[in-house]
């Protein structure tokens, strides 16, 4: 009799210790982060345009079709660059969505402006929300819960 642990499906299971077989083929992790590392510091850090970011998700696309190998530094790197390849991905989706200036993160419609989009209040005093549907990543702009005491 085969234990299943709680809440995970053995067809999930199955599919991801395929994922970490597969983590042979492809770029090297420590490239692969790199890359992910110079994506968001171009395009995704203080000063933002639509732009910008579009390309850096059809990069990142790319990076993901190249698929990430293990190397000198193991197997857990590699994990972890595959978690960061999602987080970016994220980042990417909710500045996009996100079309505005706010704190020190400028949102230029063009690179070459030289003022930033404003602020966008009460539009967007909201928090993005992602989730995952199948494949798909899900964002949703959702009002702070107010804490009560």
């Amino acid at each position: 009799m085969r234990i299943e642990p709680p809440g995970i499906p053995q067809k999930q299971i199955q599919t991801y210790m395929k994922e970490l077989k597969n983590l042979n083929e492809g770029e090297r992790a420590s490239e692969i982060r790199k890359e992910i590392q110079s994506l968001t510091s171009q395009f995704a850090s203080i000063v933002r345009t639509e732009k910008g970011l579009k390309e850096g998700l059809i990069i990142l696309k790319f990076l993901k079709k190249k698929g990430i190998a293990q190397d000198e530094k193991g197997l857990i790197f590699a994990l972890e660059t595959k978690n960061l390849m999602e987080v970016a991905e994220m980042i990417f989706r909710a500045c996009l969505l996100r079309k505005e200036s706010r704190g020190p993160h400028l949102f230029f419609e063009r690179f070459d402006d030289l003022k930033p989009v404003s602020s966008k209040d009460p539009e967007w005093r909201k928090y993005i929300v992602l989730r995952k549907e199948g494949e798909k990543m899900i964002l949703m702009k959702r009002a702070p819960v107010p804490l009560s005491f």
